[in-house]
């Protein structure tokens, strides 16, 4: 592995999905790792490289929860077939995600 990436992980209640969430992450991981790049899921948001918001449908509940103080960290909010209110197909989630990673770790 070339680089780690520290991201920390939420996941919405799951009430009203229309992704599978943890295939996408599971997905996302394997993607990574694929380009040399291992992704470390962070116990706290202080040790973190990035925030990631998996929400399973637009309402993204996530968001209401994670903002304000949180708002200095590099963040990614999926919300269903949506990346960053973005539309994208749910079997190309994974590389939209990798793509934005990307951006924001290479700034």
């Amino acid at each position: 592995m070339n680089k780690k990436i520290s991201i920390f992980l939420r996941y919405c209640g799951g009430c009203n999905p229309e992704i599978d969430r943890r295939k996408l992450v599971c997905n996302l991981h394997g993607l990574a790792s694929s380009q040399g790049v291992l992704l470390v899921f962070s116990d706290t948001i202080e040790d973190a490289d990035m925030l990631l918001l998996v929400n399973g449908c637009p309402r993204a509940c996530l968001e209401d929860e994670f903002s304000g103080p949180y708002a200095p960290i590099q963040s990614i909010s999926i919300q269903g077939e949506r990346v960053d209110r973005l539309h994208v197909p749910e079997k190309d989630l994974p590389r939209m995600i990798w793509d934005r990673f990307c951006v924001l770790m290479n700034g």
